[in-house]
Order: C-alpha cells, then structure tokens, then sequence
C-alpha cells in the first residue's frame, strides 16, 4: 500500500509477501467462480437482488443454480451445457430497509447460492453473505455533494481510514470492532477508505454493515501520477473489477472514488510540467474506473476523486463544487479561519496534536523527553510539524515550559482546534442542506507520534473528547477519519502536499 512507502502520519516500512489466507481447494465438475448480487428496493418499497453468477467448469453438462434470500424468497436459474454465466433474480416482498447509524436499524439477510448437478442431485459449490436492501444515489445538482439513502438526504459526519496497521495481517476483526466502536462513539455515520492504503478485509465491512456505518471507497490511488500503459492498466483493470465484485453485497458500501487529491495534484502541485505529456491516471479517473462500476456495480454511484469539483476543467479544490480537503488550516492559518469555509463536502480536514502520554513513552526512551529530543523528532514526520504545533498555540494558549505543558497544551489547541471546526461545519447543515453536506477528520493509528488522528498507537488522541461534546459532532460531517489502520502520527512526508506540507 503507498502509505508504507512513508507518509505525514507513518512510518517508512515497505512490506511484501502473502498475508491473507491462502489454500488449496479441490473441486469437481464446476465450482462458483464469482458471486456478484445488487441489491435494490423498487419504487413500491419491494427488495430484488440480481445474482450474477459465473462458475468455473470442468465438465459440460448442464447445471443449475439455486438462490434464496432468508427464507423469504427462492428462485431457481440454469447454466446450460457450456454457458459459464448466467444472472438469476428474487423478488423479497417489502423488506425492512437498511439505514445509516442514526437513522434506522440495519437488517441483514442471509443470501445463499447453491450450485448443483441436476442429474444427481449433488451440491457442487455453495456461496454465502449477508445483505440489506437500500436505495442509495448522489445527489450534484448545481454543485452539491450529498448521499441520498432510502430518499433521505445524509448529513455525513465521518472519518478517514488509514490501515490500522503498518503490517496488516496484525488486524484482527476484534481490533477492527474497538476501531468501529470508537468510531460511533464520536458519533460517525461514515468511514473513508482513504486511497493511500488498500481495500479492506471482509470483517471491515461486515462490521459496517452492522453497525450502520457508510462506506466510502477510494480506489488504492493516493498524491501520484500513474501510468496508463502497459501491463500496469491491465493490473489496475484487474484488481477493480475483483473488489468491485466482492464488495457488491455490502450494504454499507456507498459510493466507489477514483483516487485521493491526484486532481488536485496534476491541476495545482506542478505535475503538469515535471510529466511533460506522460500519462498520470487521468484515463483510469475519467475512464476506466467508472466504466467499471457501471459495468458490475451500477447500484452505487461513482466519483472521480477527492477534492474534486464535478467538472474535469474546474478547479478540483473548489469550496463552491463537490468535495474540498482543508489544509491550509493546520499547514499556514489559524484554526479560527474554519470560520472563513461555506462548503458543500470537507472530505478531509484535521490538526496535529502529540499522543497520549502513554503511548508516546512505550515508542520514545528518550531521557529527557523534550518536543525536540530525537525520538520525538524521529516519529514527527510532518513538514515542520513541531513548528506547527507551537505556532497554532499563538493567541489561544501559553508558550510551553516543559515537555509536560507542551504535551498538555498542544493536545488541548488540537481538542478546541477539531471542536471548532466540527461546530462550524455542523452549523451549515441545519435548514441549508443545499449549501453543506458533510465532513471528514482524521482517525488513526498504526504507530505512535503527532497525529491529525482520533487513535494514535493504541491510545485514543485528545481529538475525540472534542469530537463527542455536543458542540463538536452530534450532527456534524466534521469527523472522517483518515487513519485507522495503519497510520501513525508520527510518520514520513508524503508524496504531495497532504496535511503535512505546505500547499
């Protein structure tokens, strides 16, 4: 994932090998190769789920399959000798509807796929998952960014998430549920799989689906220009159209995005001129990705990248136009210039403040411990973090004059710093809904340091007591994390202008 190659809130820690289980499977006559169902609830509020189904065979006769949806509907559809494909669909008379945190329960339903022989009767292959049925859309008119669900529009009040893990095989779904927990918690209704690590695990999102939180989708492209030719498009081809169809049953899955801040970065970081001409991904964005979705997982909408203002020749960071990602709050300006943003959709937004004390002394040894002392500058990996820090206290706290009350303090600017925004973002939302959406912070973890994250290490941060006062979230978008996997605050600068460097 790009984010081990070294980022503003991570370390550099490069990984390669198997980490996920992997087996030996024996099979005969046919087995289910791929599983795509697309749930959707009709205008008269009745559910149907499409199964498409593809099996791998290695004899030609006929065979048939077999799908019903928690005992409430059953349908019966045939592959006939040397079809592989074949596409079967069930009616489920009004179900309960599956809404986001805060809104509604969640009903899950079991699905099952049942590949048979029907000269013996014999089960060849079974597939199971659970789904929910919800209608979900994007709403863009006249520049607006808004997820509709079941026909109500979603004030988004989320996080980003980072891997929770430089090494993720460490991530087990009871980690991955205090993760989810503390996420509700602060009163999140939306997780952002940021697009500098990777797609999640099947525990992810069916702990999303239980706990009612959406999930947005970045495809893994984050601050790089990509290539388009060679074997590398057929690569990126290949991984999309995988996870597009094995993500397809889960509810909680909202909407698919193009990539993180490689818009902006090709129309304002100076990429166009260092390419000269090369390709950079724009073909993927424009192109490819979203003629993959349509494809496979027409039930859910998609969206270029992240900022992005709904029009390739517009600006991508445009406060005006879908999605914008605030930095230069925390990278230049005071906190109190949140104030100065009438936003439709903040995807992203935070500021830097130490970890728990706890957590910083099982990473830093140092004696004595100051803001400067070499562990504490090795795991601070922001573009002029420290300085940072101290110069967001300037009108709002005292000059440290110690490490004690320079961990206190910089904690607490960045506690009232997330509150204030969070507020203000949130004060948009009531009886404006066409002005303002949604937000997104930061949430991490990965491994102890400065973080513009909820979680750093294993401690949560200063950021999330803000986060759960009433001022701070109980409607507001302000609250995405961008960590939660493998994130750490203290990390490397990363390839383009993120929250660590200047813009």
């Amino acid at each position: 994932m790009a984010c081990n190659f070294g980022w503003d809130w991570g370390p550099t820690l490069v990984t390669s090998g198997i980490w996920r289980p992997i087996g030996l499977e024996s099979w005969s006559v046919a087995r289910l190769a791929e599983v795509r169902p697309l749930a959707e609830v009709t205008e008269a509020g009745d559910g149907r789920v499409t199964v498409h189904v593809r099996a791998e065979r290695a004899a030609d006769r006929p065979l048939t399959v077999e799908v019903t949806a928690g005992g409430l509907a059953h349908a019966l559809g045939a592959l006939p000798e040397g079809e592989t494909g074949t596409a079967v669909t069930l009616d489920v008379p009004r179900p309960e509807l599956w809404w986001p945190r805060g809104r509604g329960p969640q009903p899950l339903y079991e699905l099952t796929v049942r590949l048979a022989d029907p000269s013996s009767g014999a089960t060849l292959d079974t597939w199971r998952r659970r789904i929910g049925f919800r209608s979900i859309r994007l709403d863009t008119a006249d520049g607006a960014f808004t997820l509709v669900v079941n026909n109500e529009p979603i004030f988004v009040k989320g996080f980003n998430w980072i891997p929770d893990d430089c090494f993720p095989h460490r991530v087990t779904r009871e980690r991955l549920a205090e993760r989810f927990d503390q996420a509700c918690l602060a009163g999140a209704n939306l997780l952002r799989v940021w697009g500098g690590g990777l797609y999640e695990s099947e525990e992810f999102y069916d702990l999303a689906d239980e706990r009612g939180l959406l999930v947005w989708q970045d495809f893994p492209f984050a601050c790089a220009a990509y290539p388009e030719e060679g074997p590398f498009a057929a690569e990126v081809e290949a991984e999309a159209r995988e996870h597009v169809t094995r993500l397809a049953s889960h509810p909680s899955l909202a909407l698919w995005c193009g990539n993180n801040e490689n818009l902006e970065g090709y129309a304002e970081w100076g990429w166009r001129e260092r390419l000269g001409g090369r390709s950079w991904g724009a073909g993927f964005y424009h192109g490819l990705l979203p003629s993959i979705v349509a494809e496979l997982d027409p039930t859910r909408p998609y969206w270029p990248g992240s900022p992005y203002s709904g029009e390739p020749g517009l600006r991508p960071n445009d406060p005006d136009r879908g999605t914008i990602h605030i930095w230069d709050v925390w990278n230049t300006r005071d906190y109190t210039h949140y104030a100065s943003y009438r936003p439709r959709f903040v995807a992203e937004f935070g500021f830097q403040g130490p970890p728990a004390y706890a957590t910083l002394r099982r990473a830093v040894t140092d004696r004595p411990l100051t803001p400067e002392s070499p562990g504490v500058l090795h795991h601070q990996k922001a573009d002029d973090g420290n300085g940072k820090l101290m110069r967001g206290l300037a009108g709002h706290l005292p000059v440290p004059s110690d490490f004690d009350d320079w961990h206190y303090l910089t904690q607490l600017n960045q506690a009232r710093a997330m509150a204030f925004g969070v507020a203000h973002l949130r004060s948009l939302a009531p009886g404006a809904w066409a002005r303002s959406s949604g937000s997104s912070t930061t949430a991490g973890r990965s491994r102890p340091g400065p973080p513009w994250t909820a979680t750093a290490g294993a401690s949560p941060c200063g950021t999330p007591c803000a986060a759960r006062s009433p001022t701070a979230c109980s409607s507001s978008p302000a609250w995405t994390r961008r960590a939660a996997s493998r994130r750490s605050p203290w990390s490397t600068t990363p390839p383009g202008p993120g929250p660590g460097s200047s813009r």
